[in-house]
């Protein structure tokens, strides 16, 4: 089927999603179906001096509650996301961006590689405010909302961006949460060795921060948090198999951690395994209520790569329904894929159209143009035999 071989592609290219994993001082996102790890904040962006940008600001919930955890703070720039850094125990973030990368001046969004889908590329001034078109700022915090801070808005002269506050709202009916009530009945021997590994972390000592996560679940083996833990600096340190291991066990200590889930997903969806990614997502999606549209996405995804396109169709429908605010475009472009499966081309053709409207300059928005050009003759073609018949020759496997 000619849709088929053109479908296939979207697999290779970005899917740019936030799990809203908050850690303590580095963050995973998932992004399309290669690993982006973010060690600390070293997003780099340059100016025409080489000196480096101050991002400055504080996370705050509007019902003046405190903040459960660090939140992280996300840069999205024409559709390429990053996580920058996280915030202090009392919100205020203050992030160094180094000076080797920029967001591009206008047009188009830069090619990223395979292995590190949200960078971006070196082109063109820093220090105005044209170079910061579509680039917006955002709190991410599982159980939580965040407004889009527009940064074109708030680049000044002086190399430094000060966002202000950014008002969080807590979200109604979220099933999991992220930090694990297991963690209150750890012994002190336990939590003493937690705590080791946290700040070894801090430092980016990633192997002396693992052998204080193991001694913390040897002391105390339904330590959820420190499972989460060890599992993150297992995978810093390129041991995805063990890291597996550790999320899968923090899981088990406690079912309603959401973490786990999302670090789970992010090396399933890497390695393809569509299986483990629908569990996964069906887990995350329970955890989560249908407050957050990523997850559905990722559902919808695993199930198309599943060749179960009725089931990836009502997931993306799902997560439609959930994504009022449209922060997943490529939702669309899903179930617009799913239906062309299925060989409902008028219905495949609008949400495409829909994507192309919301993302005209996604990272998918040149494959959906090749479809949809390729829909619209598949069309006219099946339009003068008016017989109902979807399935043309050209478009039988």
């Amino acid at each position: 089927m000619r849709f088929r071989v053109a479908c296939a592609g979207l697999l290779l290219l970005l899917f740019s999603l936030n799990l809203s994993a908050q850690h303590s001082s580095t963050g995973r996102g998932i992004s399309g179906s290669t690993a982006t790890v973010n060690r600390g904040n070293t997003l780099p962006l340059p100016n025409s001096t080489g000196a480096a940008i101050l991002l400055s600001g504080a996370v705050v919930v509007d019902d003046g509650s405190a903040l459960p955890e660090a939140a992280a703070i996300q840069m999205s720039c024409r559709g390429r996301k990053q996580v920058l850094g996280y915030t202090d125990s009392k919100g205020s973030f203050s992030i160094q961006l180094n000076a080797r990368q920029q967001p591009v001046a206008g047009g188009a969004a830069p090619e990223t590689s395979d292995t590190d889908a949200a960078s971006f590329d070196a082109r063109g001034r820093q220090g105005t405010s044209s170079n910061w078109q579509e680039c917006e700022l955002r709190a991410e915090l599982a159980g939580f909302t965040s407004p889009s801070v527009d940064l074109a808005s708030k680049i000044g002269s002086d190399l430094k961006i000060d966002v202000g506050n950014i008002s969080v709202h807590r979200l109604a009916h979220v099933e999991g949460y992220t930090i694990s009530v297991t963690s209150a009945a750890a012994p002190g021997k336990a939590r003493k060795a937690y705590e080791k590994g946290l700040a070894l972390e801090r430092s980016n000592k990633w192997a002396e921060a693992e052998g204080k996560f193991q001694a913390a679940v040897d002391a105390y083996d339904k330590y959820a948090d420190a499972w989460f833990e060890l599992g993150r600096a297992q995978l810093q340190q390129g041991n995805a198999t063990a890291a597996c291991h550790s999320f899968q066990r923090a899981a088990i200590a406690d079912p309603k951690l959401i973490k786990p889930y999302q670090e789970l997903a992010q090396i399933e969806l890497n390695e393809h395994r569509w299986q483990e990614l629908a569990d996964t997502a069906g887990h995350l999606v329970s955890l989560s209520s249908e407050r957050y549209p990523q997850y559905w996405l990722l559902s919808a995804l695993a199930h198309y790569n599943l060749h179960d396109f009725d089931l990836a169709r009502q997931q993306a429908l799902r997560g439609l329904a959930a994504d009022v605010q449209h922060r997943v475009p490529e939702l669309e472009h899903l179930l617009g894929l799913a239906l062309i499966q299925q060989h409902d081309y008028k219905a495949a053709e609008q949400h495409i159209r829909n994507y192309l409207q919301l993302a005209p300059k996604g990272a998918n928005a040149q494959l959906a143009e090749q479809q949809l050009a390729e829909l619209e003759r598949v069309q006219a073609q099946a339009a003068p035999s008016d017989d109902g018949d979807d399935d043309s020759p050209d478009d039988d496997p």
